[in-house]
């Protein structure tokens, strides 16, 4: 009876926490640097946004970005195509702020990457199926 139950059991979470497969065009990894000001940029996010306006077409795609790189692996990035790059960068203020939901008092963040990067972003990137999809970023104010 216990070895039935632990095959049960085993089989069931062969089936749990995987990853649907995905089955829409081809992806590519993407990766390359970002900096703002000339400092390298660290704990922030680039997404990858399809121009297309169809997710069907275009898988929209992102990551964090660590000590000024970011790295896309091909299973989590964008489809070939015209893309916007959005870029967020969110640093302490040195001020404390009290949580809504916790009430806690946490670090005040304020987003330091002017909108012309990320709300009204004027980034663009080609993906392409051939050659290096890597995309450096070197941000002013």
């Amino acid at each position: 009876m216990r070895l039935a139950c632990a095959l049960l059991l085993g089989l069931g979470l062969l089936g749990c926490g995987g990853e649907t497969p995905y089955k829409g065009e081809k992806r590519y990894a993407v990766q390359g640097s970002v900096s703002f000001n000339g400092e390298p940029v660290d704990q922030g996010m680039i997404s990858f946004v399809g121009e297309s306006g169809d997710p069907t077409k275009q898988f929209t795609a992102g990551g964090p970005i660590y000590g000024g790189k970011y790295s896309i692996e091909e299973n989590r990035g964008p489809n070939a195509g015209k893309y916007q790059v959005l870029i967020r960068w969110s640093r302490p203020t040195g001020k404390k702020r009290k949580d809504p939901d916790s009430g806690e008092m946490v670090d005040e963040t304020k987003e330091v990457i002017p909108s012309k990067y990320n709300t009204v972003t004027e980034l663009r990137a080609d993906i392409s199926g051939s050659g290096s999809n890597t995309f450096d970023f070197d941000l002013k104010k």
